[in-house]
């Protein structure tokens, strides 16, 4: 019988640092964690967790000494004006969430307009250079079965309007 994931979310306790997080969780009993890497308003208490690379370094360090892992990372707002590069710093930060997080390399994408962006290992890609696999995986549908040995994870946001899947 697999255990089921339960993942402490960074709203109910913004007063922490990731670091703190990944230790309250890891006490509690939680099985994962939810980064927020960007604040949601203005006025919310923030960790510089893109920024800050000793922070970073910490929040790693933690994740790996108590075996808490990173279900999800937030937030990217797509707006008319959004302009994906500037996502750069906190996709690399979140890339190397997700291969701290599986023990290996996964691949982002994310469509805003006529844009594609691909990111693995913190490098952007272009479509001609991923490998065949990714490239059909990045293309597929989810699939819920998680226990079977496919060669990768297809994670989408269940809002399709957003343009993100990640290959895991």
């Amino acid at each position: 019988m697999s255990q089921r994931i339960l993942s402490l979310a960074a709203l109910t306790v913004l007063e922490l640092s990731p670091p703190e997080m990944v230790e309250v969780a890891a006490r509690a009993g939680y099985s994962h964690v939810g980064l927020r890497l960007e604040p949601a308003t203005p006025q919310e208490h923030h960790f510089p967790l893109v920024a800050d690379a000793d922070l970073r370094r910490q929040t790693f360090e933690r994740l790996r000494d108590t075996g808490i892992k990173v279900l999800d990372v937030e937030i990217l707002r797509l707006k008319p004006e959004t302009r994906v590069a500037d996502f750069d710093a906190l996709l690399a930060v979140a890339e190397n969430g997700f291969n701290t997080l599986f023990d290996g390399d996964s691949t982002t994408q994310i469509i805003v307009d006529d844009r594609t962006l691909l990111i693995s290992g913190g490098v952007e890609l272009t479509a001609e250079t991923l490998p065949e696999q990714i490239r059909v995986g990045l293309a597929g549908e989810p699939n819920p079965d998680t226990t079977s040995l496919r060669p990768g994870i297809l994670l989408v946001p269940r809002s399709s309007k957003a343009g993100c899947r990640a290959w895991i």
